[in-house]
């Protein structure tokens, strides 16, 4: 007889499910052959949890609930449960009418560079430069395309653009080559929008070349 489980917090789930009905038969014989033969702190514990377990029952009453009650419960949580529901609905559709859409550029300027996009519904340059001769990325939330000036990024998104109201946060990965001379090479963009203190997150796919 082991005078000391090795399996302490294993062994005490397996019989509180055991106690509380929850166990299968085949859990039940296993822990009967073997711990309840075997083990002695297994033994204590067990005799203990059913000790409790019993005492708690005999000293609960059983007290029935008037049927009006009951169905004066069931209405108020059925008339809760549908306003939380249609509040989710509408929280969720003003959600969607409200996160920003990156429209496609009115002109890519396409140049040496990086855009998000296909060719014909580019979202973003990401290499150009401002009237001043800044560098500048242009994006198209407001219908018109605007400058994004280069910001400081972060750990997860190392390029980061601004223009005073919004900032866009990107990160991205390598998909492919078309072949291995190309200098053409497709990624995949991970977008993060800043908007009023609230986060959107987008993907695209978008090409660089020479």
């Amino acid at each position: 007889m082991k005078q000391k489980c090795e399996h302490h917090a294993e062994c005490m789930k397996k019989i509180q499910a055991i106690i509380d009905g929850e166990a299968s038969t085949e859990q039940i014989e296993h822990f009967k052959s073997h711990n309840l033969e075997e083990c002695m702190p297994c033994i204590e514990a067990y005799h203990l949890e059913k000790c409790v377990k019993e005492s708690l029952q005999q000293k609960i009453t059983k007290i029935c609930c008037p049927e009006s009650i009951i169905e004066a419960i069931k209405s108020k949580l059925s008339f809760a449960t549908m306003l939380l529901i249609v509040g989710l609905i509408l929280h969720q559709k003003g959600f969607a009418q409200h996160k920003p859409i990156f429209k496609i550029l009115n002109n890519p300027q396409f140049h040496a560079g990086c855009f998000i996009g296909e060719s014909e519904k580019t979202i973003a340059n990401l290499s150009h430069f401002d009237e001043a001769g800044n560098d500048a990325a242009i994006f198209n939330l407001n219908g018109k395309d605007e400058f994004f000036k280069p910001i400081k990024g972060t750990k997860d998104y190392p390029d980061a653009f601004e223009n005073g109201t919004t900032k866009i946060y990107i990160k991205e990965k390598f998909i492919k080559k078309d072949f291995p001379e190309s200098c053409v090479y497709y990624n995949k963009y991970f977008i993060k929008l800043v908007y009023k203190n609230k986060r959107y997150f987008y993907q695209y796919t978008g090409f660089c070349g020479c």
